[in-house]
């Protein structure tokens, strides 16, 4: 529980770091539907060279950061991540 009585969320930072990631790369040019990369700035997870790739491999795709956001920026940022969210949907209307 958080401080003031209410809950927190909790996650395990080593179930990410040692998940054994299947190589994906050669799967994201088959991408067809609209997609946006959500990248929190901060993130060590998803470096930025690595959001960028997987930009430049996804046809059509948009990259975008969260300021002030890590790897879970919709917890960290959720205004910021809402806006980014919310304008890209906004676009697909």
């Amino acid at each position: 529980p958080a401080s003031g009585g209410g809950l927190v969320w909790k996650r395990d930072r080593d179930l990410v770091l040692k998940y054994k990631r299947p190589d994906a790369w050669e799967h994201l040019s088959r991408i067809v539907v609209p997609t946006l990369i959500v990248r929190g700035a901060e993130s060590t997870l998803l470096i930025a060279d690595v959001a960028t790739r997987m930009q430049q491999q996804i046809p059509g795709s948009r990259l975008v950061e969260v300021a002030g956001g890590g790897h879970w920026a919709y917890l960290e940022q959720p205004e910021g991540f809402l806006e980014v969210i919310t304008a890209f949907l906004d676009e697909k209307k």
